[in-house]
């Protein structure tokens, strides 16, 4: 216990290193399962859209409305049925597709 800072019983754990932390172990989607996109409309642009790193430093790219991490580069080419639109985009301000 004093060596793991990512459990629920220690305090000082934020949600949002907890939830990176757990997408480690979401499976990955398959390409089949999303659509190709030539449009605005990418898991990069979702309001559903999560990115985190694992414990090696790679980048997880996830869906959290599904609980699945996304293939590397799917998010740019790709969408699935839950596309909604982020609300970054409708006050005008999405850093992460700049």
């Amino acid at each position: 216990m004093a060596g793991d800072v990512l459990t629920k019983t220690n305090p000082a754990a934020s949600t949002g290193v907890l939830r990176k932390r757990v997408m480690e172990f979401w499976s990955v989607l398959s390409v089949d399962d999303l659509r190709p996109s030539r449009g605005s409309s990418v898991c990069i642009t979702c309001q559903h859209f999560r990115f985190g790193c694992d414990m090696q430093g790679r980048t997880l790219l996830a869906c959290e409305r599904q609980h699945r991490q996304l293939p590397q580069g799917a998010h740019l080419t790709h969408h699935c049925l839950q596309w909604a639109p982020s609300w970054h985009r409708q006050v005008g301000w999405a850093p992460e597709v700049a």
